[in-house]
This record gives structure tokens, sequence and C-alpha cells, in this order.
């Protein structure tokens, strides 16, 4: 939520809807009126502590290209929309439009446990100190509207779906 509030500048107006069911959910929506499309795995099996599986990507897509989170380690890129101009004579001049896919920041974790065990929890307790300690009170607005926004896209989301077969690691090859 941080992402699309930071991008944004700010959430005066928020949505989210389901737009597919499945092991692999959508949610699409809104902030202050660009469009965003949040892809993510809803699934667990009876063990939760032990069969987390985490997929997620997002796409906020506005009239100049989309900014891609990529996945929760995350790198975020900037990807200009592509178009394909031609001359009079209907030639294809593509060479012209030599568009740059930028990487705006790159994931710090080598690992999903690195993210897990480290980052995230390094990153809660930093929002916490950050919440309490600070008599900022734009930030302290700022931390409650992202998670309205989380409270948002989970209630769209809905509950994850209890499945009997455990999710299969398919990194291995």
């Amino acid at each position: 939520m941080d992402v699309l509030y930071s991008v944004t500048g700010g959430a005066d107006t928020f949505s989210a809807n389901k737009a597919s069911d499945g092991a692999m959910s959508v949610i699409t929506g809104e902030i202050n009126g660009i469009p965003y499309v949040l892809d993510y795995y809803n699934e667990y099996t009876e063990n939760i502590d032990s069969s987390l599986a985490l997929f997620f990507d997002m796409k906020i897509d506005t009239d100049g290209g989309n900014l891609i989170l990529t996945d929760p380690v995350g790198d975020v890129i900037w990807q200009q929309h592509l178009s394909c101009l031609r001359d009079n004579d209907f030639d294809n001049n593509t060479y012209r439009n030599n568009i740059p896919m930028k990487r705006l920041y790159s994931g710090n974790a080598e690992s999903y446990a690195e993210l897990y065990n480290e980052l995230w929890q390094k990153a809660m307790e930093n929002s916490i100190i950050d919440f309490a300690d600070n008599d900022a009170s734009i930030l302290k607005a700022r931390i409650l509207r992202q998670c309205e926004m989380c409270g948002t896209v989970t209630k769209a989301a809905g509950p994850p779906v209890k499945i009997e077969t455990p999710y299969t690691d398919s990194y291995s090859l």
C-alpha cells in the first residue's frame, strides 16, 4: 500500500474490487483516479504455518506507462507505453522508439527466508516505532490511511481458499 500511496501522492479516493477467483486471484481498483491491478495467491492448507506461498505482483497504469512491482522481494520497474511510429510511406520506424524500461528499485532480499525472517520483521518494527515516536500527524494519518487501504483490499479479496493438496515447490528443477 505504501507503493500505491507514494506513487499517487496520497489516497483521497481508493477502491478495490475482486476481478477473478481461483488460486491466483485479481483485485482491480483505482487510487486517486489511477487504475491498478493486484495479482495474488489466495490459498492455504491445513498446516498454514508451513504451507505459505507468497505470490503477488502489482501494476499501476498511467497515461505515460506502467509502474510494476514484480514480486514481494521487489524490483520496481517503470515501463513507458509503447507507440509504433510510422513515416509517410508507412514504413515502420520503431528505431525512433527506443523506449527504456527503468529499474527504479532493486529488491533487497536474496531469498524469501531473508524477506520473512529479517526484512519484514524490521520493516514492521520500524513502522511501529515511527508511528509511536513521531509527532507528525501527517505521518500518522498516512500510516492509518494505508491500513484502511489494506483493509479495503483484504475485504475485496475475501478469505483464502483451503486446499487439500499443499503447494508444490516448482522452484526445484
